[in-house]
């Protein structure tokens, strides 16, 4: 693998780009991906096959596993075909799922761009997300409430 040719091609997200790709924080080789399709899969690497698909209300544009691995972050936003970019209203749309079972457990569009970019902090406490907006959105995810509590305003 050092190498870096092609070892397999696992097929999946057919109908669409793969926007976002997360390896799992604590099993070596379970991963994540996310794409255009509105799909999340996940993958076994070592087997190289796809265990589960869930789809999601939007084109996916990236993903965070938690830091125990047990919840998977999706950020959606609209896919104008030339990327995501700044969309009207409630266009930024945050999932969350149980790593498990692919079930969604909270969803919220806060933002009003399209999602970029989504992350828990090291010990779980808070998740921030990314949008096209100029913001940065910061939940707690304490207990699995992931409640809203700040908006950093990048500004002009």
């Amino acid at each position: 693998m050092a190498t870096g040719s092609l070892v397999t091609r696992a097929e999946g997200h057919a109908h669409g780009a793969v926007t976002a790709a997360a390896a799992h924080p604590t099993v070596e080789a379970l991963a994540a991906t996310a794409g255009t399709d509105g799909t999340l899969r996940l993958w076994d690497m070592e087997g190289r096959r796809c265990l589960s698909v869930a789809a999601l209300s939007a084109p996916a544009s990236c993903v965070a596993w938690s830091p125990d691995g047990s919840v998977l972050a999706v950020g959606s936003g609209e896919d104008t075909g030339g990327g995501f970019t700044r969309e009207p209203a409630g266009a930024g749309t945050l999932t969350l799922l149980r790593a498990d079972t692919l079930e969604a457990i909270h969803e919220c569009s806060d933002a009003s761009g399209s999602a970029l970019a989504v992350k828990f902090s090291p010990n779980g406490a808070l998740l921030a997300l990314a949008s096209a907006d100029g913001r940065a959105y910061v939940y707690d995810a304490r207990g699995g409430r992931f409640s809203l509590v700040y908006v950093l305003e990048h500004g002009e």
